[in-house]
């Protein structure tokens, strides 16, 4: 079954970050530009379903890779979901069209910690999303 492509969503400045045209942007070095993802709190397995509670909430960033730098590990590449560290320092920005932008460095240590690998669906036998973008 083909998946259906749908018109990319209109985010808001709500955080005041700087805002960048991702169209435009081009990472230098090993820095990787991330589609910063919303933290899901919730997970529905079957009829049950998981609350992170509080005290866990918000420990781990999530996020979908853009564009890489020429000095990236070639293990990464566009399309990827990416687990990174709240605390490290990275660059915040922010694209209508693609919502909060993450800019991290591989080689700082702490920031980027690995590659997810994609979410299968049951019953359908594609992942959430392509690694062959």
């Amino acid at each position: 079954m083909a998946r259906t492509e749908t018109a990319p969503r209109e985010y808001t400045n709500p955080v005041g970050y700087a805002q960048v045209d991702v169209a435009k942007m081009q990472p230098m070095g090993d820095r990787i530009l991330l589609q910063w993802e919303e933290g899901n709190n919730e997970i529905s397995a079957g009829t049950i379903k998981l609350i992170r509670p509080d005290t866990h909430k918000g420990m781990h960033y999530t996020g979908i890779v853009l564009k890489i730098g020429p000095l990236v590990d070639p293990a990464i590449k566009v399309g990827q979901r990416l687990i990174f560290d709240q605390f490290s320092d990275f660059g915040k920005y922010f694209d209508p069209k693609y919502g909060r932008l993450a800019l991290l460095e591989e080689s700082k240590q702490g920031s980027c910690f690995a590659i997810i690998p994609p979410r299968m669906k049951i019953g359908a036998g594609e992942g959430d999303y392509n690694y062959d973008k």
